[in-house]
């Protein structure tokens, strides 16, 4: 995480991105700050990772998220989720990286109509636990999806997004042990997993 900041803080100095304004240069630097402010926490409870909730830490994003959804009327639906075992992560950790996917998928819906869509999260009886979430939302150009975990990438148009929120995720679950991929089902439906780290290997 330190490299990647590193390098985003010097792509934002050579670019002169630090000295943009108005809505937009607020919004970045709420990222930068939060981007920083992650990479200091994630340093400071690498020693009090725990087994935690899937569904508690699911259930708290959505407090965060559910009012826009409901407005929008997208429907967050949950397919065996009693399958998931306690997670060998940190609390708000897993809720960070709950709330960008829960951002992300509705981002996606609205783009491609005026509301009304699905977010579905699934999971099955594996080890290491891997949890599935995929959304109705407009499709990932084949040609972009190997940069959707790039720092500043983003497929929302100009000023909806700066691009970090899947790069902060991507760094959370490599840091709980994790990591999250992106893939297509067998429908062909865009699908991120996120992949735990085994219970076995908790000491």
């Amino acid at each position: 995480m330190k490299i990647r900041l590193k390098l985003i803080l010097s792509f934002l100095v050579v670019t002169g991105f630090v000295a943009v304004s108005g809505v937009l240069g607020v919004r970045l630097a709420d990222q930068i700050s939060r981007f920083r402010h992650q990479e200091l926490s994630m340093e400071q409870s690498l020693g009090e990772l725990k087994l935690v909730s899937f569904v508690d830490a699911l259930q708290n994003a959505l407090v965060l998220t559910g009012a826009h959804l409901g407005t929008n009327n997208i429907e967050v639906k949950c397919q065996n989720l009693d399958k998931i075992p306690p997670l060998y992560a940190d609390q708000n950790m897993l809720e960070e990286v709950l709330l960008n996917l829960l951002i992300n998928a509705k981002d996606a819906i609205l783009a491609g109509t005026d509301g009304g869509g699905e977010i579905i999260f699934s999971a099955e009886s594996t080890d290491p636990p891997v949890i599935a979430v995929s959304d109705s939302g407009i499709d990932i150009p084949r040609d972009v999806e190997n940069k959707i975990f790039d720092p500043f990438f983003s497929t929302k148009e100009v000023g909806c997004g700066t691009g970090l929120g899947m790069s902060v995720t991507y760094g959370i679950m490599q840091t709980m042990g994790g990591r999250i991929d992106f893939l297509r089902d067998e429908n062909m439906k865009k699908t991120f997993l996120l992949t735990f780290k085994s219970t076995d290997l908790v000491s």
